[in-house]
């Protein structure tokens, strides 16, 4: 790999490989760290020359050129200015040194604000300032947008509702699929869910399309199965557990459950995720479920998810091409990302040929093969693709609008430095 000749760190400091080396050995050297899946057939990282690093691998990997154009793989921290301040690198303006068109220059709890970098080596970007407001909640935001006072904004629910139906907010909105996926897990170790027919019956007692209707005005697409439309290892083949409460009646009954069992629908308590939960836990009861649904917020809830805590929870994770990476991330035994704590040897088998097939059919038919063995093991509930929706005003252009989904929320990315303002246009 050539890194650009005359690219600079916002110190002034030039972007060597011994730079980039270090970047990616720091990223993906702990098996434990996220998305290190993404270079386990790594062999080596060494640097060649100044501007010159050399990636060797254990074997092909048709995905490796997307998974080091990513944003976990292509970030390059400078090492000098790591290794100055330890772990307080990162932590505010004057620790946080990168490459980008924009530097850090405040940071409190109302605002974070970049400024153009003069030096930046596809140019100086066109806007002066990018300024992100911290507003304390959502529906500010959208007030803000509205009143001309903002000039991008992400939609939550309600605003996002609003904006799709106001014939004149309509034509301001950027609304996309979002690459990743939300499901209902299962702590298949924690009984009753160690019970392979409570999960069925669970699967079976829920209706995804009416959960979304209710809970998201129909703004999102009904899953039932991991991989997202549209992705290698999607097959549109696959249906599973349509609602059938007849069968849940009898998997409980079955499970020694005739009389009902307790469940706890756990969430955390942002956006439409109560309503969801509210919403799961009343098709739970018409079951034959006794279902109580128990908001959290939002740290301790990973918290807790990440401990093993919750035996039914709601999460939700950003997928990306390389699916047979993120399969692996999520179901393979010796990885857990989805905090199911499920393991299943065919499963494992399947998904490390997967990460080594070049041929993407075959790779493909691996990743269904995967699939089909969960759902058949019910180790988790499919539940929504969600969709992004981005207002954005007249006066803006040149945005670019990118699907990276690359980490916890990371699912696009908005590109600033060809960003201009039409000050013609503007309200304010």
């Amino acid at each position: 790999f050539y890194l650009r000749e005359g690219a600079k760190f916002h110190n002034g400091d030039p972007v060597t490989a011994e730079d980039a080396v270090y970047s990616l050995q720091a990223f993906y050297s702990d098996p434990g760290l996220p998305y290190a899946a993404k270079f386990a057939l790594v062999e080596s990282i060494e640097v060649v020359d100044d501007l010159t690093l050399k990636i060797t691998l254990e074997s092909p990997n048709p995905y490796f050129l997307q998974d080091i154009a990513s944003v976990r793989g292509s970030a390059v921290m400078p090492k000098a200015v790591v290794e100055e301040f330890g772990d307080d690198f990162g932590t505010s303006p004057e620790t946080t040194v990168g490459s980008g068109p924009f530097v850090l220059t405040e940071w409190s709890d109302t605002q974070v604000v970049y400024t153009a970098f003069e030096d930046f080596y596809r140019g100086r970007p066109y806007l002066d300032r990018v300024v992100f407001k911290i507003v304390p909640e959502r529906a500010t935001g959208a007030l803000e947008f509205k009143a001309g006072n903002s000039d991008i904004e992400y939609l939550y629910s309600p605003a996002k509702q609003e904006f799709m139906e106001d014939p004149n907010l309509r034509p301001l909105v950027h609304a996309g699929l979002r690459m990743n996926t939300w499901w209902w897990g299962f702590n298949v170790t924690l009984p009753p869910f160690d019970d392979i027919r409570v999960r069925q019956a669970v699967n079976y007692a829920i209706d995804n399309a009416q959960v979304i209707e209710t809970a998201r005005a129909g703004l999102a697409i009904p899953s039932n199965q991991f991989i997202m439309t549209g992705l290698l290892g999607h097959d549109d083949s696959i249906q599973y557990y349509e609602r059938d409460l007849d069968m849940v009646k009898t998997l409980l009954a079955d499970a020694g459950y005739s009389d009902g069992l307790d469940i706890t629908v756990n969430v955390w308590n942002i956006g439409e995720s109560v309503t969801e939960a509210q919403v799961v836990a009343a098709q739970l009861q018409e079951a034959g479920f006794n279902a109580e649904v128990v908001p959290t917020d939002f740290g301790t809830y990973v918290s807790e998810m990440d401990k093993g805590s919750y035996g039914f929870f709601l999460t939700g994770e950003a997928l990306n091409p390389n699916t047979a990476a993120d399969m692996m991330r999520f179901w393979h035994s010796e990885r857990g990302e989805s905090k199911s704590f499920y393991t299943n040897d065919d499963i494992d088998a399947l998904l490390e040929e997967a990460v080594k097939e070049l041929d993407l059919e075959q790779r493909g038919e691996l990743l269904v093969e995967a699939e089909i063995i969960l759902l058949e093991d019910a180790a988790y509930v499919p539940y929504m693709y969600d969709q992004k929706f981005i207002a954005v005003q007249p006066w803006v252009h040149g945005l670019e609008d990118v699907n990276i989904a690359n980490g916890p929320g990371s699912h696009y990315a908005l590109v600033f430095d060809k960003i201009w303002l039409d000050p013609d246009k503007m309200d304010r």
